[in-house]
């Protein structure tokens, strides 16, 4: 005898049985990143033992709270909800999105500023804005360029303040470059700002071995996303929500995460330049 379909479905939703396989997109979605956090982020043991804990917990489980009772939002909603989740979490390369990275650069693709400058006084000028791998030829182009004329500089400016990072072995280049001409740069000035992220960051601290006090940076603090990198793209299977999600961590530079990199010289806005200049005539 067959039931009919209304006690069935009742008979269903007394036994817990749920009708669809994604009631709650939202809230089904979180599940699966924060699932994806514990299990693949290469910093989710530490953070959850030291950093983040009893916060992180009681967060989550906020959210979850909050979005079993509202099973109609989508996409775009859903993204204010992730956001607020990655927050929990000290690694700012997480942010949500609508769409792929690629998908952005495609519709607001970004110039590469690349440019190199020699004063009278051989003071040469090097402003990068980016170390993304989308440009690698035309920085392998760049580099070659540049160590040539770098050979004929004494000082050396490096402006990073609009460089939001990008592939680290594009700033190890850069690092190499600079290193290699270490025998006739008498002083390093770097520029930096909230806007100098990741990659850009990490050149702050690694294009200082073996040059010491010849190397000082000057501006604002940075924007702090260097102590994770390597981000694979990932998309949540109900909603199609867009993060990135990093594969290494660099362990020496937690502390900075979040925080930012404080320069040697704090400088206003814009003047970054100007008193970095002062810092080479006293050479």
């Amino acid at each position: 005898m067959k039931l009919p379909a209304f006690a069935f479905l009742c008979g269903l939703l007394s036994l817990g049985v749920s009708i669809s396989d994604h009631d709650c997109p939202c809230l089904e979605d979180l599940n699966y990143t924060a699932d994806l956090i514990a299990t693949q982020h290469p910093g989710y043991d530490y953070f959850i033992n030291r950093e983040a804990g009893e916060r992180y917990e009681t967060g989550l489980a906020q959210l979850r709270e909050e979005l079993g009772t509202q099973c109609q939002l989508g996409q775009t909603d859903c993204i204010g909800y992730f956001n607020r989740y990655f927050e929990l979490i000290p690694d700012k390369h997480l942010r949500a999105r609508a769409e792929s990275r690629e998908e952005r650069q495609a519709s607001n693709p970004r110039p590469l500023v690349a440019t190199f400058d020699l004063s009278e006084d051989r003071i040469g000028t090097v402003e990068l804005s980016n170390f993304g791998r989308q440009y690698n030829e035309s920085l392998d182009s760049f580099y070659t360029y540049l160590r040539t004329q770098i050979a004929d500089c004494s000082q050396l400016v490096v402006d990073l303040r609009v460089n939001g990072g990008g592939r680290i072995a594009n700033m190890e280049a850069l690092v190499e470059l600079i290193h290699d001409h270490k025998s006739n740069l008498s002083q390093v000035a770097i520029l930096q700002s909230y806007h100098t992220g990741s990659a850009a960051e990490q050149f702050l601290f690694t294009v200082r071995r073996g040059m010491g006090n010849r190397v000082k940076t000057f501006g604002q603090n940075s924007y702090g996303s260097l102590a994770y990198a390597g981000t694979e793209p990932q998309v949540t299977p109900h909603l199609g929500i867009h993060f990135r999600l990093p594969t290494r961590v660099y362990r020496r530079f937690r502390p900075y995460e979040r925080v930012g990199v404080p320069p040697d010289v704090k400088t206003k806005n814009g003047k970054e330049m100007q008193v970095a200049k002062q810092w080479l005539s006293l050479e």
